[in-house]
């Protein structure tokens, strides 16, 4: 509250400030009535981490998040008139196969009618990075590291292999699977 105070005050005394940040869902959902004081401060866009449409997956990477969560936030930000919400999926990860997949999609289409007019969706493809828990131990999630220091990406054929991967689907049909 003490940065909304201060952003206000240099909105005043200076210039019009506009600004974004990220959010995370599950502290959005604790305390929502600090959006409408970061609108009035200069919000307009906020990015928060949506990661995958199904449970299970964000209790597999201890993201301490449920979905209803995220449709919440989605619902406070759109209420608070935050201008531009934008959402992050991360696709082709451990656990992914099409069938979440497909619930991812059907998740991202429900948020978009609710954050209607105001939320963008994006989709990255996982990276396992190093000092990260499917990095260090790749076998708990069903991940064989062929690159662990990560120097290849999603251009690059993969720096690790999982079932999903091996059903020779490109990274771009992953993608486009989701949107």
């Amino acid at each position: 509250m003490e940065f909304c105070h201060g952003m206000k005050q240099l909105r005043q005394k200076y210039y019009n400030v506009r600004w974004f940040c990220e959010g995370r869902a599950n502290f959005i959902t604790k305390y929502p009535e600090i959006v409408p004081v970061m609108v009035e401060a200069g919000l307009i866009r906020i990015q928060i981490g949506i990661e995958t449409g199904n449970q299970h997956i964000l209790d597999a990477y201890n993201k301490n998040l449920r979905l209803e969560e995220i449709r919440e936030t989605v619902r406070i930000c759109a209420e608070a008139d935050v201008l531009s919400i934008v959402g992050n999926f991360i696709v082709g990860g451990a656990h992914e196969n099409w069938e979440t997949v497909k619930n991812s999609r059907k998740f991202a289409e429900e948020l978009l009618e609710i954050g209607k007019g105001r939320l963008e969706l994006t989709t990255t493809i996982y990276t396992p990075y190093p000092g990260t828990p499917m990095n260090d131990h790749p076998e708990a999630f069903g991940l064989k590291m062929l690159d662990p220091d990560c120097e290849t990406g999603p251009g690059d054929d993969y720096c690790f292999s999982i079932s999903f991967r091996r059903m020779s689907y490109s990274n771009r049909s992953i993608q486009e699977g989701y949107f």
